[in-house]
């Protein structure tokens, strides 16, 4: 987020949170860029981009009058909500454009999983037992995907990327860092560490990144 930068950042931010707003579907998720009866890939709500909306209203929720900071959190309030029901029983999130040719049905649950989550981490406590318990549900799936080697493919027994290990590495350092969910420092801090240091080797000290293929259109 950019710093108080004067009247125009000022401006440019009220113009981007009622976008996103105006964005919304009337299931509380965002849309990748038009709103619509969800019928469409690209008028339904799909829980990435709902955490990637919900993470800048957060960050943007005091600019604007009276009026558009009440929009924003209801705004948050509806995000969380879909975020809530459109998780998996097994805790994971179903990304829209992003899969795995590797995985079943060819999605991509870590990518999404982790995307929701490293917004969640930067929400304050306090917002609900569902939202928490669906935080957790979401770290237990990224721990129950997690390789023997330290690494994370699109799923559980699907060939490790650093991509993907990247965005679970990432989501579960957040949540280590603000302390939720409760009770799972242990297992979140031995992830992280042997995710970085997966990263570290395959990428050659961070000298070599070799691309994969997960943004499948």
């Amino acid at each position: 987020m950019l710093d108080d930068g004067g009247d125009a950042t000022a401006r440019a931010a009220r113009a981007g949170v009622g976008w996103l707003a105006d964005l919304q579907n009337r299931d509380g998720g965002v849309p990748t860029f038009c709103r619509g009866w969800g019928r469409l890939p690209f008028d339904r709500s799909s829980p990435d981009l709902t955490a990637h909306a919900l993470l800048a209203w957060h960050r943007w929720r005091a600019v604007g009058d009276s009026t558009l900071r009440r929009r924003t959190a209801r705004a948050i309030a509806r995000a969380a909500d879909y975020l809530v029901h459109s998780q998996r029983a097994d805790g994971a999130w179903i990304p829209l454009w992003f899969g795995n040719e590797f995985a079943e049905d060819q999605v991509n649950p870590v990518y999404g999983t982790g995307r929701v989550l490293a917004a969640l981490a930067e929400l304050p406590e306090g917002r609900g037992p569902r939202l928490a318990a669906a935080t957790a549900a979401g770290a237990r799936f990224l721990l129950a995907c997690r390789q023997t080697d330290g690494a994370w493919g699109a799923e559980a027994g699907v060939a490790p990327s650093v991509e993907e290990t990247a965005v679970a590495t990432d989501a579960l350092a957040k949540l280590l860092a603000c302390g939720r969910p409760a009770g799972m420092d242990a297992e979140l801090r031995a992830a992280v560490a042997g995710g970085l240091g997966w990263l570290a080797e395959r990428t050659e000290g961070g000298t070599r990144f070799d691309a994969s293929p997960i943004g499948l259109y």
